[in-house]
Order: structure tokens, then sequence, then C-alpha cells
């Protein structure tokens, strides 16, 4: 008995003492996965850091532990979150065409080209317009953003003119990115960024559209190293930052809310500042491989506009179909809030 009674006391006396400390709560370990190359901007100049954020918000309550290697597939991260699988993960909803059709509203050609504009700008639009129509039901939106404007890069052809996009088969990673191509006589072919490489390499592709870091990141600056650098972007890809439902709802309102104060817009707004820098250096590495960087002439951005229109009055009709009643109106508004950041 009296065995007993001094294990009991001991006991006792290590949970007070801890009551205080760090081992007194149970902590929350969010598996994350991911699919992005080390160095990455986004990886290693908002993702990592991020998930140091989460923990010292949270007060370590809330761990976020990265995966060796992506779950599941690049494209199927909407399924690899929503059933489970992860806890955490980026995915790229124009991975699946044909299923987030209002999101290609945040994707149209020719809306702004600085990263650090468009970024949070569509965060802000996502929030206020577009979350009504719970497009992303089955996962938690954490952050929505775009990365950097997408450019036409070639493996040999260089685009002096709209015709010489003619026949070229082309990378495209979005829905509205492939009707612009197809628009404009090329030929698309819809493929995440990491399989750009081998692709090229096997002449299946001649070129692709996707952003300027990725020619860094996928290392392509000598596989297509033909920079066409289109005024406004020929488009820029929506990636939202989600997160499992249940076991976000599994976390107390304070945790959620600290989780919060360093996702959202200022998430986003971190993802265009890492990007801008990131795009000159990678410019810059074209350039020191051999590669060529030009800006399209105004004259060819004015003929893409005029063959693309088709683009925006295809997305608006979308839009209509999954229930949003002026699809228009919405994208002036983010035009207009562009055009204010900008200034």
């Amino acid at each position: 008995m009296k065995t007993f009674f001094r294990a009991s006391l001991a006991i006792g006396t290590l949970i007070a003492a801890t009551a205080g400390s760090p081992l007194a709560f149970a902590q929350t370990v969010l598996r994350y996965s991911n699919w992005l190359p080390a160095g990455h901007p986004l990886r290693a100049q908002v993702m990592e850091p991020w998930s140091e954020e989460v923990a010292k918000v949270t007060q370590g309550r809330v761990k976020v532990e990265w995966a060796p290697k992506v779950v599941g597939t690049v494209a199927g991260q909407f399924d690899t979150i929503s059933d489970g699988l992860a806890d955490v993960a980026l995915f790229v909803p124009s991975y699946t065409p044909g299923k987030f059709e209002i999101t290609e509203l945040m994707e149209l050609p020719f809306l702004a080209e600085k990263a650090s504009i468009r970024s949070p700008a569509t965060h802000r639009f996502f929030t206020k317009h577009l979350a009504q129509f719970n497009e992303y039901k089955g996962i938690q939106p954490l952050s929505v953003f775009t990365g950097p404007a997408q450019h036409i890069y070639t493996a040999k052809r260089a685009i002096k003119t709209v015709d010489d996009i003619q026949g070229l088969k082309l990378r495209s990673p979005s829905p509205t990115v492939s009707q612009g191509i197809s628009l404009l006589g090329g030929v698309p072919v819809v493929k995440p960024a990491p399989d750009i490489y081998e692709m090229v390499s096997g002449g299946l592709l001649d070129g692709a559209v996707f952003t300027t870091p990725d020619s860094l990141s996928f290392k392509l600056t000598t596989v297509v190293p033909k920079a066409h650098i289109v005024e406004g972007g020929f488009s820029a890809t929506v990636i939202v930052l989600a997160m499992n439902p249940a076991k976000w709802q599994a976390l107390s309102k304070a945790d959620q809310d600290a989780i919060m104060s360093v996702s959202g817009e200022k998430l986003a707004l971190g993802v265009g500042t890492a990007y801008d820098k990131a795009e000159q250096e990678a410019l810059e590495a074209t350039r020191k491989a051999g590669g060529t960087v030009e800006r399209l002439s105004p004259a060819v951005v004015a003929a893409m506009k005029q063959k693309t229109l088709p683009v925006e009055q295809a997305t608006y009709e979308k839009a209509r179909k999954r229930g949003v009643p002026d699809p228009v109106a919405l994208v002036n508004a983010l035009r207009a809030d562009l055009s204010a950041a900008s200034r």
C-alpha cells in the first residue's frame, strides 16, 4: 500500500509539474503531402516557413509534418486531402479539367503580370465572390492564390508573329490555356509541370506554357531555352492550400484562428513576393544558359488577345452553368482590384 501511495504521489507531482509545459497538451500532427522539388520558391520561401509558423502561432499544439514524397499523384491532391490520405497539401484545380470551372474566372489571360499583385488579389476575390459557390466542397481552403504569370517557352522555334505558334505542341497547365493555344493554332497537351522536361526531351512537345520560375525549379533552362514574355501573362494558375475538413474541425477555434493568421491573403502575398524575386533569377539563368528572353511585341499580344476572345466568353458561360449569375461583373471587379493594386 505504501509503495502504491508513493507511486501515485509521484505521478501526481509529475502532472502538476508539467501542467504549464508544452508536454501538458496533446499535439496535433498535420501530415503534409509535398510535390514541389527542393529549392522551388513556393516550397523553400513559403510552405516550409509556413509549416514553422503554424507550430509557432499555435504554441506547439499543431505541428506540420512533411511526407517524404507526394501522397497519391500531383493531379489528385484534392482527393488525397478529401479522403484523409494526407491532412494538408497544395492542389491545382486546373489539373482536373472540367471539375473546377468557376475557378477558371481567376485564370483568364492578360489580367496581370506581377505575382505580388495578382496572387493576394486572387485570395481577396475568392473570399469575397467565389467561396459562396462551394466549389471546393470536400476540403477546407486555407489560402487561394495564383502563381506568377505564365509565358510561352519553346525548344527551337522563335515566336516573332502570332502565326509562329501555328502547329506547336505546347504543354498547357489548364483548360483556359488549352483553349487559348488551340485558338492560336497550336496543339495543347495538358500535363503537370514536373512532366515538361521528359516530354520536351523526348520530342513529344515543342514547348510549354508555364511560369518563369519553373524553368529553374524543374531544370528547363536548356530544354526550352526560348522564353517569350506575354504582357499581362497568358494566364496564371490558381493554387489552393487546403486541409482535410475533419482534421480542421477537430482543431480548437483558437488554433483555427491562429493558422488562418499565417494563411489566407498573408500567405498569398508571400507567394507573390517570392515569385517576383524568383522570376528575375530564372530569366537571368535562362540567359546564362545560352537561352533567349524576348518580350512579345505589342502587335503580337494584340493579335493574341483578339484571337483568344472566345476563351473569356466560354469561361463566363461555364461559370453561369455552375450557378454564377453574373460572372462578367465579377471579373470586372477583379480587374478593378488589380488595377488599383498596380497604382
